[in-house]
């Protein structure tokens, strides 16, 4: 997992992902009320994103995708700040 590596709308993406729990990308651009709009096939790109990074897994029913969070917010915490140490470590250590 690329935990470190994830652009601001790909963090807020997942962000609202977390909060859904399972959900569409029409999911996702209805829950983004209140924020930049942003087309559809941006979001759904976002997404596919987050999957190719394994943040996500996806499930087929009928002629669309159900997105699931594959680690827990908290999980994605405690990465990026093993990530950050590690490496610190590397460069100062």
């Amino acid at each position: 997992m690329n935990a470190h590596h994830l652009s601001n709308l790909e963090q807020e993406v997942m962000g609202v992902i977390w909060q859904l729990g399972e959900c569409t990308v029409r999911d996702v651009v209805k829950a983004r009320v209140g924020k930049k709009s942003l087309a559809y096939t941006t979001i759904a790109t976002i997404v596919d994103r987050l999957y190719s990074k394994k943040l996500l897994t996806r499930i087929q029913k009928g002629n669309r995708y159900v997105y699931v969070p594959q680690v827990s917010r908290a999980e994605f915490g405690k990465n990026v700040a093993a990530s950050f140490i590690q490496r610190f470590m590397k460069n100062f250590g």
